[in-house]
């Protein structure tokens, strides 16, 4: 009795195994990347998973059936694909995802229950993201700090380079520049700074216009700008040029680099940027002075982090 028991125990074991199947696959974007943390769900089932940060899902345990895969990620289209699978089969979907520009609905975050809009927020900040920065084609933050309302790089001395940032028409000593939260630059620095930070090393500009940016400190009177240093999310490498001609009579040649490593656990990582420049004097009117100063420019610098816990975060830049 114990014998016929134990086969007919092993019996039902391997025919519920034999029943399990298996989905995996990888998602990628357009650009050959691996899309990490996307969603991937099997519509009006209670299965689903979220991809690593290669981009690799996997799905077990699954009944013999026709599903329907969807794949869901911030920034990008939704996907979707119907698969029959068998029992006890091991089926591989990849999926591209395409990248989606629609914009999100504004979240303004106040002090009070009740909803505002962000017209009546006493502190509206505005973001230039790096996307910002390619669009434009903006080789240094002077350059695509333009393209903020309300700001505008003026140069007032053509022989010395001499520019300023006005905020809301007020003199470049009423703007406070920060970079990563810090006053890096006093009033007279950023007359000369925003030139020679590369573009390739910002991840975003959060800029704060009006009486409400006081709250940053006394030189904040027209406005702070915040410069957010990009942070390495993953191991990479990139090399740009970038060549223009002013009036088929001065060349503007610029190189940067970029050196990008991060450890497998995501808690530490170093970021190094490079940039050189060489812009010829430009002379538009033949007076023998020149509107545009010649420059040569070479910038550098580093970022690195490390998170000892889920909450703590030491970082120096340089």
């Amino acid at each position: 009795m114990r014998n016929s028991l134990l086969l007919l125990f092993s019996f039902v074991t391997i025919t519920a195994s034999a029943q399990e199947a298996s989905i995996l696959g990888l998602v990628m974007s357009e650009t050959g990347k691996p899309v990490p943390f996307a969603t991937v769900l099997l519509e009006g089932t209670p299965w689903g998973t979220t991809t690593d940060l290669g981009g690799n899902y996997a799905l077990g345990d699954l009944p013999a059936g026709k599903y329907e895969v969807q794949v869901k990620a911030i920034g990008y289209k939704r996907a979707q694909q119907t698969v029959q699978v068998a029992a006890d089969t091991l089926v591989t979907m990849d999926f591209i995802l395409q990248e989606s520009h629609a914009t999100l609905h504004e979240v303004v975050v106040t002090g009070t229950r009740t909803e505002r809009r962000r017209l009546e927020s006493p502190v509206a900040v505005n973001v230039l993201d790096s996307r910002t920065f390619g669009f434009t084609q903006s080789n240094t933050l002077s350059e695509g700090l333009c393209f903020q309302p309300g700001l505008r790089m003026e140069t007032d001395c053509q022989t010395c380079n001499y520019t300023q940032l006005r905020i809301n028409g007020l003199g470049g000593s009423y703007s406070q520049v920060l970079v990563n939260s810090r006053p890096i630059f006093i009033s007279l620095m950023s007359l000369y700074g925003l030139e020679q930070l590369p573009a390739n090393m910002v991840e975003r500009v959060e800029v704060v216009r009006g009486g409400g940016s006081v709250l940053y400190g006394s030189s904040a009177i027209a406005g702070t700008v915040n410069i957010i240093t990009k942070e390495p999310t993953e191991s990479t490498y990139t090399l740009s040029t970038n060549s223009a001609v002013i009036d088929g009579a001065a060349w503007d040649h610029i190189l940067n680099a970029n050196v990008n490593t991060v450890n497998e656990e995501q808690h530490a990582g170093f970021s190094f940027f490079a940039s050189h420049r060489n812009r010829e004097a430009f002379d538009a009117n033949g007076d023998g002075f020149s509107e545009l100063t010649q420059l040569h420019n070479n910038s550098f610098g580093f970022n690195t982090f490390f998170k000892p816990t889920d909450r703590d975060k030491v970082e120096v830049n340089g």
